[in-house]
């Protein structure tokens, strides 16, 4: 029997049928390596480091089983990059808890087998301090970082609102132990009143968000 070619030739509606069942294989077969792949998530109690504040981490993982490793990594502000943590053991249900404590911004995240969670990020302020006289109020600040040339207020409050009335360019002022410290000067005379040092969001950046001395009142 000699060979032939036979042609099949299919008609706009068939073509549109097969067309979506490709589809619906290639969308199972995503889905089925998605689950395989799994889910962790990861979330914390708050958004800004304050002192006598523990930061509490939470999350679960998709399998719901206990007894899964989760480890969590952290990104510091610097030269330091993504590292581990530690690993802790979910519970019941596929849940877990853990900690976390840093002295600049950071990132989060948490790893489940080849799974990663979404980032999270937690803020750290630097430690103001205003003291002094109308006149020659001084503010200093201590950090792991110094704000060198940067710009910090002073704020009065009036009613219910801060008020800036004053600036200060901030110098280096040397090391206190682990502590770099930076301080700067209020010249103008001000009244009496409740007074705050502020060091903006502008100024602190990369590694610090904004940060407030207490009040002091004149």
């Amino acid at each position: 029997m000699s060979g032939r070619t036979l042609h099949v030739t299919l008609s706009p509606r068939s073509l549109a049928a097969v067309a979506a069942c490709a589809a619906g294989a290639t969308f199972s077969s995503l889905a089925l390596a998605g689950a395989a792949a799994g889910r962790v998530t990861i979330s914390a109690n708050h958004t800004v480091m304050e002192d006598g504040v523990p930061l509490l981490l939470r999350g679960s993982v998709s399998s719901g089983r206990a007894g899964e490793p989760v480890t969590v990594e952290q990104d510091d502000c610097g030269p330091v990059s993504w590292h581990p943590l530690r690993t802790v053991q979910t519970g019941a249900g596929g849940g877990w808890v853990s900690y976390a404590d840093a002295n600049t911004n950071i990132r989060l995240r948490a790893r489940w087998r080849s799974a990663v969670s979404r980032v999270i990020a937690v803020g750290a302020r630097p430690e103001l301090t205003l003291a002094g006289a109308p006149g020659s109020l001084r503010v200093l600040i201590r950090a792991y970082d110094w704000f060198d040339r940067k710009t910090v207020e002073l704020q009065r409050l009036e009613g219910t609102r801060w008020r800036t009335v004053a600036t200060a360019r901030l110098a280096k002022r040397g090391a206190a132990g682990q502590y770099a410290q930076t301080s700067g000067a209020f010249m103008k005379k001000v009244g009496h009143g409740l007074y705050r040092a502020v060091l903006p969001s502008a100024a602190a950046r990369p590694c610090y968000v904004a940060g407030f001395s207490g009040s002091l009142r004149l």
